[in-house]
């Protein structure tokens, strides 16, 4: 007469509650993986199922017995769907591969959850390079983790933003996000600064494959920086953003380059204040957002020799509001400055008078000033009137205010812009 032997069993939820005699054995009925119990563990000591799924240019739909899955061929984005977390055996390590070499940016291997379950915190998981992996294990409840990966790029994304945990080749981030991309945390010794770099592309679009075309102002790339204060990683000090100078279309795609910066002693927000850009027709601005010339620059310029002498190109403005017979302006000639003009526009009409000079108040020795009219005579008071005051190139040898003088009556009202445009010399200092 034959005998049967069957063993205490259950499902992998029922045995983890199970503490089993010493030596017992209990097969699960969801996964029929053996238990083996030593007396006081609660669920035992599972044996491993070592399962590989070799895939070949396909979708592919996870088994709980599943430790691998490999790609032997891809052509296309591949979708790789996960089982529960609460269905896969806690302690065991599933492996996602790419055995083809294929897989790419653009031939992505995707892992999707099931339900709300989440990978890393996020949505989704994906593979973008060749002989990519990822190696996960479940909490048994409703979430996996990223155990291992390949060196080259992986993503994990979500609805919120994006985290690139891995360098190397660069991938891709689908779905409609509000945050910016983390490309990565970098420690270092001090001396080896890191260096990341990412590739962008930018859509008004809520989802992938549609499209809406970007507008002007929009961020289509951009590389920010943070660091450790001591107690934290700060707002991004310093930034590179590329950005659209017009609205796009097929053949319309203008753009620019913005570089932000944070002054010492304040506090980083937001990639800095921005101090330079190149903008669409490669002109570069320093401390202006749209520059005129080749370099425009907002303040000074300055060349200087190895030994500290100097030659600065100056802009100072001022604006002098008009009143009684002359108004004079705060800011001044430099002393020994250059002064190859002084420039006026009328800001707000002027009343009381039918027209103004320009003189400085000191003449270029020190002594009084003119009110003639060297930088300028009988000048227009209508709103918007400017004229530039150029002289043969004059050094002033003392400090010097600038003077309107009111032709036809005495000022009433009005307000003029001043610039005195002029260059410095500085000796050498050793």
């Amino acid at each position: 007469m034959s005998e049967q032997l069957q063993l205490r069993r259950g499902t992998e939820s029922q045995i983890a509650a199970f503490v089993g005699a010493q030596g017992e054995a209990t097969p699960a009925t969801d996964t029929m993986r053996l238990h083996v119990h030593d007396g006081a563990t609660a669920g035992g000591w599972p044996h491993a199922l070592e399962a590989r799924s070799a895939v070949s240019d396909a979708n592919y739909s996870v088994k709980i017995t599943d430790r691998q899955v490999a790609y032997t061929a891809i052509t296309a984005a591949r979708i790789v769907s996960l089982p529960a977390a609460s269905s896969y055996p806690v302690g065991a390590t599933l492996t996602v591969i790419d055995e083809s070499g294929a897989c790419s940016p653009v031939k992505t291997i995707a892992l999707s959850r099931a339900g709300a379950d989440t990978i890393n915190g996020a949505a989704s998981a994906v593979i973008a390079c060749a002989y990519g992996y990822l190696a996960l294990e479940s909490n048994g409840a409703n979430a996996w983790t990223i155990v291992d990966q390949s060196t080259f790029a992986s993503l994990v994304a979500n609805a919120a933003g994006g985290v690139l945990s891995a360098s190397g080749a660069y991938a891709i981030l689908a779905g409609s996000l509000s945050a910016p991309i983390l490309i990565g945390q970098a420690y270092g010794n001090g001396s080896q600064p890191p260096k990341n770099t990412f590739l962008g592309e930018a859509s008004r679009s809520g989802a992938p494959g549609t499209f809406s075309a970007v507008q002007a102002g929009d961020t289509l790339a951009g590389y920010t920086g943070a660091g450790d204060n001591g107690s934290a990683f700060t707002a991004p000090a310093a930034s590179i953003h590329f950005v659209t100078t017009q609205a796009w279309t097929s053949t319309a795609n203008g753009a620019a380059i913005t570089f932000g910066v944070t002054a010492n002693n304040a506090t980083a927000a937001g990639g800095g204040a921005e101090a330079m850009r190149i903008d669409n027709t490669g002109y570069v601005g320093i401390g202006t957002t749209s520059p005129g010339a080749p370099l425009d620059v907002a303040g000074n310029i300055q060349t200087h020799g190895s030994h500290g002498s100097a030659v600065q190109l100056g802009v100072i403005e001022d604006v002098i509001a008009c009143s009684g017979a002359t108004s004079t302006s705060t800011q001044q000639i430099p002393n020994r400055a250059i002064v190859i003009a002084v420039s006026v526009y009328v800001v707000a009409a002027i009343t009381g008078a039918s027209s103004y000079n320009v003189d400085a108040t000191t003449n270029s020795t020190g002594g009084a000033g003119g009110s003639s009219g060297q930088f300028g005579s009988n000048l227009g008071i209508a709103a918007g009137s400017n004229n530039v005051g150029v002289i043969g190139p004059t050094a002033w040898y003392a400090p010097s205010t600038i003077k309107l003088t009111a032709n036809g009556g005495n000022f009433t009202g009005g307000q003029v812009r001043v610039s005195i445009q002029y260059l410095l010399c500085g000796a050498p200092t050793s």
